[in-house]
């Protein structure tokens, strides 16, 4: 098939298909433009990407506003204290995957957040 037939095809297209047709091309193209990732690296960027229910953080910034008004009861302390520990823990497990993955890129852990677009989910 020559472009030119290729194009009068698209012609043809309906909008859907026209719009399918487009993001598979921009798949094809960039699967040119950047090397696959090995197993290893999706598989990181999986791990790290995983993230806390909205729900357990919005909770957890509910009782620190509280916290900090010094408006939280014993027991709401005690929650925002684990809700707090489990993020931290979590956290620093991505971090290990971070840096993990900045090592197999050779690069440093901060270009690698900045790539990926990584904060602190309590932020």
């Amino acid at each position: 098939m020559t472009t030119q037939q290729i194009i009068e095809a698209v012609h043809r297209l309906s909008s859907d298909e026209l719009k399918r047709l487009a993001r598979e091309i921009m798949q094809v193209e960039a699967s040119r433009r950047e090397p696959a990732l090995s197993k290893q690296e999706t598989e990181l960027i999986k791990r790290i990407s995983a993230a806390p229910s909205p729900e357990k953080l919005a909770r957890y910034r509910e009782l620190w506003k509280k916290s900090k008004a010094g408006e939280l009861t014993d027991e709401q302390q005690h929650e925002c204290v684990q809700l707090s520990d489990w993020i931290e823990e979590v956290h620093a497990e991505r971090m290990v995957c971070v840096a993990e993955l900045a090592r197999l890129r050779g690069a440093g852990m901060s270009e690698t957040m900045s790539q990926l677009g990584i904060k602190h989910w309590a932020d």
